[in-house]
């Protein structure tokens, strides 16, 4: 089982690869208007991203709602691997 700063440090590592963004500007209330480039195409990069590092593949229902990075966090994504 991951812990939430173990899922926060992955998310926070993929947004900041998959945006070329620096990792200590990310903040977890950031969403895609915040970052430029961060589109629905950019979206995919960045959960495939998360699901490569994590080994896992999460239903689309599991990201439907995510509006902001903190979403993203353990409370919310089901990784209980």
């Amino acid at each position: 089982m991951y812990s939430r700063d173990e899922i926060r440090r992955v998310v926070f590592e993929s947004v900041s690869q998959t945006f070329d963004f620096p990792i200590a500007d990310i903040r977890e209330d950031m969403n895609a208007g915040d970052v430029s480039g961060w589109d629905s195409i950019s979206t995919s990069y960045l959960i495939m991203e998360i699901e490569e590092r994590f080994d896992r593949e999460f239903s689309i229902a599991t990201w439907r709602h995510h509006r902001s990075i903190s979403h993203a966090d353990a409370g919310r994504l089901d990784i209980s691997i």
